[in-house]
């Protein structure tokens, strides 16, 4: 199948790939049995635990180089990558001749100084957090500044009068 990928579907602007995934594949070995759970109900197809964890590892076989691809296939997860920085496209065997390759390197020691202004500047607030809750809990409330309520009209009445009661 390779070569007829090689020899038909090789172009410039268009290829195929054959990703080499499941040459060599086998269920993982938990201790003393196999695990099953990839399979389906019929144990001749993928379960969707399986389906998953196959389409992840197709995924990050897009984007290796075609000589560091899998070609064995063990149903574990695996984190997605994504595509380098350096090759932001799907690997192919033509193309992956474009990226830039460096090992690499090893950050020189940052200075401390942005980690101490962060330091200082999360202290100072958290600081003013505390003032403002201590200052804002200590005063107990004013008072003097509520009105009382107003009585309701009639409520100071000994007795309602009423149009038709005489006078005395």
């Amino acid at each position: 199948m390779e070569t007829i990928v090689q020899k038909n579907f090789r172009r410039p602007l268009f290829t195929a790939e054959v990703l080499p995934l499941m040459r060599e594949s086998s269920l993982t070995n938990l201790p003393e049995q196999v695990d099953l759970s990839v399979l389906g109900y019929d144990c001749a197809h993928f379960s969707e635990r399986g389906l998953s964890l196959l389409h992840i590892a197709m995924w990050n076989s897009l984007f290796t180089k075609s000589s560091d691809r899998l070609r064995e296939y063990r149903p574990m997860a695996l984190p997605l990558l994504c595509p380098d920085f350096r090759c932001p496209f799907l690997r192919t065997v033509s193309n992956s001749g474009f990226c830039v390759w460096k090992q690499p390197q090893v950050a020189e020691e940052s200075s401390i100084y942005p980690k101490l202004i962060t330091i200082c500047v999360l202290m100072f607030c958290l600081l003013l957090a505390a003032m403002v809750l201590f200052f804002v809990c200590r005063n107990p409330r004013r008072t003097d500044d509520i009105k009382k309520p107003v009585k309701s009209f009639g409520a100071s009445f000994s007795s309602i009068k009423f149009i038709d009661e005489d006078v005395v």
